[in-house]
């Protein structure tokens, strides 16, 4: 079976690509509900993809935050990595990011939050690579 090109890739896909490739140089991350199943051919509406990163300390949250607006994408929280962190990310809460001034996809990123989450994240293989 030929493998696609990136030009056969729906935006949301190009989105997912392009937040994971960042993601990935700073946290552990596995991708979870509809978007699987979209990106192995199968059809289904949905604007957002649901994404779990290890739990982190908010100094390594910050660095991850900040690679994303550099790479184009905003959170629709905030801009501040801490008020992120601590209102959202440790209390269980996802936030979302855009790419910035697109408000459709987004991507909605919460931390690990039980023994199952981790498990996931330390037996995933790349993501990233079955997407292109």
């Amino acid at each position: 079976m030929a493998k696609r090109g990136i030009e056969d890739k729906t935006l949301l896909e190009k989105f997912a690509i392009d937040f994971v490739s960042v993601v990935e140089r700073h946290a552990k991350y596995i991708i979870v509900s509809g978007f699987v199943v979209i990106a192995h051919g199968r059809s289904r509406a949905t604007e957002d993809i649901d994404m779990i990163v290890e739990s982190m300390g908010l100094e390594k949250f910050s660095s991850l935050h900040k690679a994303l607006l550099k790479a184009g994408f905003e959170c629709i929280q905030s801009d501040d990595p801490k008020e992120l962190f601590n209102m959202y990310l440790t209390q269980n809460t996802s936030i979302r990011y855009i790419r910035k001034g697109i408000f459709v996809p987004e991507m909605e990123v919460k931390f690990a939050k039980d023994e199952l989450d981790q498990y996931q994240l330390d037996t995933i293989v790349s993501q990233i690579n079955n997407l292109q």
